[in-house]
């Protein structure tokens, strides 16, 4: 019997089966719990609003942050008025959106954030997203997008955002302080 790389299946499907099959043996994979490593909590406090439909999916991108090492405090919507509702009730660190969901898709989620005024960062996590709709949501204003089977490009994707919002944050409070 000839013995398949596990990893080069995952990464490099061979048949439509293996691509269908791709996010559930990733589901599996990520459920592993992390006690060393980049899964160590370092007090990191995530306030995440998750516009995702899937329960499941939900839940890997949740431990995706907490294997990254954030203590993560989300609230998952999946409609028009969930989001608002959510972005009027707090202040959030980092806006993660699926995109095909059957009451709301990425760039609607984008439109209702951008309508609200809130500057927080919106990162697309999707796995049904090509690059060219993928670029057309970044030119309108997310600021990333992670494909669901590469999930390990997160939590650096987010840190990138924190980090850049950060700075933009900092540049503005001078110039706040030289007005009174």
């Amino acid at each position: 019997m000839q013995q398949v790389n596990r990893v080069d299946t995952i990464c490099h499907p061979t048949s439509p089966e293996d691509e269908r099959d791709l996010m559930s043996r990733n589901r599996l994979e990520l459920r592993v719990p992390v006690t060393e490593g980049r899964g160590r909590r370092m007090g990191k406090t995530l306030n995440v609003l998750l516009i995702e439909d899937s329960e499941d999916d939900a839940m890997l991108i949740v431990h995706e942050l907490e294997h990254g090492g954030y203590d993560v405090d989300f609230e998952r919507c999946d409609s028009a008025d969930a989001i608002k509702d959510a972005l009027s009730r707090r202040e959030w660190d980092v806006i993660l959106s699926d995109h095909a969901m059957p009451r709301i898709c990425a760039p609607e989620a984008l439109q209702i954030v951008r309508q609200s005024m809130v500057e927080t960062p919106f990162v697309v996590v999707s796995g049904w997203m090509d690059e060219t709709l993928a670029q057309s949501v970044k030119r309108e204003g997310a600021r990333d997008f992670v494909p669901k089977n590469k999930l390990a490009r997160l939590v650096p994707a987010i840190e990138r955002e924190l980090e850049s919002r950060k700075k933009t944050e900092k540049t503005r409070t001078p110039a706040k302080k030289g007005k009174k």
